[in-house]
């Protein structure tokens, strides 16, 4: 990495159990051994600087800050601390200044900061990654006081362990009482054309690399999915919706079937004075007499099913509720209650991730389900447990949930070694992604432009994305079904919840098509994919030694100058796209498409050239 020349440094502010205090400052990834008022500070510089803080002998640390201040500059958009759910709403900077993030149970955040110039290239980068406990980011300067204060033209910005962000963790501190972080800074000239999804992408490959966790998944869980849930009030779903829905979709080439929230019971569709029963895994009887029977079903018809859980989840309405002693407790207020009136089993207690794993495990003995989708963690409401009624092994929910989907992951896979996982991305950051073999980015039901950036921000750490459920409607024209398959399949693997068999035939021909692309080409979802636009709106990658291009919108022409045979998936709305092909270079453009009539092959000659496109042309690109 080259030199700091941004002014930019590293502070790092200590505070004890006994009162002691110091505050560190130095230069980025900057190697120093320090000391004050008996807490010492070690830096190890690399691609991530590893930062020791040790403790007064006797004493125990409380809280450790780390922050990067420099002069305030004017920085384009900002892509805050999140989990890829919400950052698209705050990537002004506006509504960044003086602002803090909690990272919790709910929400695990990505510990990073991202400033993004003028031209759209990330210009700082800083980060902060270790053990997974809570932690606080925050916008230090400018401030908000009474009003906006930028006065003092400085840029701070902070992630905190300990004090107010929750408790350091005996688990996460080294066996001398000391706190090991990794503390990663990129500038401006250390960042050459990257954009800032490339600049994620760097920053978690160095958190995975130091963590020793990688992405994994398995050959069923990237083929497309279909869900019962957006489409369909859960009251109405029943034996007969879900069978003709994978009759048709196994047909289009869907393979996996997930029987969502609802399935037990009243959904959280459901009106607020409707009382849930959620925490009684067993079906609704009169919608879907028998669970086992249907699951059979969908596997005489060739496909995957996957069930709906929210092992956590306890209606206080439910039969299960009496013989629950391991819930959420706030002292004498009693149990806690979500915003969608379920109590929850607490992360923090032993026997409570028993319950929940053997409620996970059950499911597949009881149904033989090929897969789960866990859901809900991210509603757990954020007060500590302060119950008598259990013991608790650690003070973090962020750890308890941690070694909650650890257990899970480990019972059911005892299992069925290819049991299918999807997660969330609110908790499967790259310090879960691992107990999962899909994480989703929810819910943005009829958004594919929501999706797609959602979708797209989760694969900076994983190759092993799902997209949230799409409903392509029959007032959609072909192009545009056509269009929302290919976003789809640009970041991850395309998911479905609508009315297969209602779907106009054209809409149809498009899934088939697309579907048989990804069954010749299945390593195409194991690939992780470079946006090779600063808007997002091309991918690359490479697959058998051949490069795949997704293209959305291009400004600019596509550079193919390598020489390279390709392929081309179109995606965007222009009839007419531009190719850079270098000089003397001829190629063959060949067309195949679910939408336009066929077209003979072309042949176009450098440096550059224009062909006639139309949205959902697979264009393959041969050069002589």
């Amino acid at each position: 990495m080259s030199d700091n020349t941004s002014g930019a440094v590293l502070n790092v502010t200590v505070a004890t159990k006994n009162g002691a205090n110091a505050v560190f400052t130095l230069a980025p990834n900057q190697a120093a051994k320090l000391e004050s008022h008996g807490i010492r500070l070690e830096v190890l510089p690399g691609e991530s600087s590893e930062v020791t803080v040790h403790p007064p002998a006797g004493d125990r640390l409380d809280r450790v800050a780390y922050s990067i201040s420099q002069g305030l500059r004017n920085y384009w958009q900002v892509v805050v601390p999140d989990s890829g759910r919400d950052y698209v709403d705050s990537l002004q900077l506006i509504y960044f200044w003086g602002r803090h993030r909690q990272s919790r149970a709910s929400t695990i955040r990505m510990p990073v900061f991202i400033f993004t110039l003028p031209d759209d290239q990330a210009g700082l980068v800083f980060g902060v990654f270790g053990s997974n406990i809570e932690m606080q980011f925050s916008c230090r300067q400018p401030a908000i006081n009474r009003a906006l204060v930028a006065w003092s033209k400085r840029l701070e910005v902070e992630a905190l362990v300990g004090g107010e962000a929750g408790v350091i963790t005996e688990s996460a501190l080294n066996p001398d009482g000391s706190l090991t972080q990794f503390v990663y800074f990129r500038d401006e000239n250390s960042l050459k054309e990257t954009n800032w999804h490339g600049a994620l992408a760097g920053f978690s490959d160095e958190m995975s690399r130091r963590l020793g966790v990688q992405p994994a998944s398995n050959p069923p869980s990237l083929l497309p999915f279909w869900c019962s849930w957006t489409d369909w009030f859960s009251g109405d779903v029943t034996h007969k919706v879900i069978m003709d829905n994978v009759r048709e979709g196994v047909r289009l080439g869907i393979k996996n079937y997930i029987i969502d929230d609802g399935w037990f019971g009243p959904g959280l569709d459901s009106d607020f004075d409707v009382k849930l029963n959620i925490g009684d895994w067993s079906e609704e009887k009169s919608r879907i007499p028998d669970l086992r029977k249907l699951v059979d079903e969908i596997h005489s018809a060739g496909a995957n099913a996957i069930i709906w859980c929210a092992p956590h989840a306890v209606s206080p309405d439910s039969n299960a509720f009496a013989s629950h002693h391991w819930l959420l407790i706030r002292g004498e207020d009693g149990y806690m209650t979500t915003s969608n009136l379920f109590h929850s089993l607490c992360f923090r207690s032993p026997r409570a991730r028993e319950v929940m794993a053997d409620i996970c495990v059950d499911l597949i003995n009881k149904y033989g389900v090929d897969g789960a989708k866990y859901d809900l963690f991210n509603c757990v409401v954020k007060d500590d447990c302060r119950s008598d009624e259990h013991d608790h092994d650690t003070p973090s929910m962020v750890e308890g949930l941690h070694k909650t989907l650890e257990l899970i992951d480990r019972k059911t896979r005892s299992i069925k070694p290819d049991y299918i996982i999807e997660l969330k991305q609110n908790y499967a950051t790259p310090h879960l992604m691992n107990y999962g073999t899909l994480v989703r980015a929810g819910d943005t039901p009829y958004d594919p432009r929501g999706n797609f950036l959602r979708t797209a921000y989760i694969h900076a750490y994983t190759p092993y994305t799902l997209n949230d459920y799409q409903s392509i409607t029959n007032s959609d024209t072909p192009a545009q079904a056509a269009a929302m398959v290919i976003r789809m399949m640009a970041v991850g693997v395309p998911s479905y919840s609508m009315d297969l068999p209602a779907l106009r035939e054209s809409h149809k021909r498009i899934l088939r098509f697309f579907h048989e692309w990804l069954e010749r080409n299945p390593q195409w979802n194991h690939c992780r994919r470079q946006a090779v636009c600063d808007d997002l709106e091309c991918w690359r990658g490479s697959i058998d030694n051949k490069d795949i291009y997704f293209v959305l919108k291009m400004k600019a022409p596509l550079d193919l100058s390598d020489g390279r045979s390709c392929q081309i998936i179109y995606g965007g709305f222009d009839d007419k796209l531009m190719l850079r092909l270098g000089e003397s270079r001829k190629a063959t453009v060949s067309y195949a498409s679910p939408v336009a009539p066929a077209r003979e092959d072309v042949v176009v000659a450098g440096p550059t050239a224009t062909i006639d496109v139309q949205t959902g042309d697979v264009i393959d690109v041969r050069f002589q």
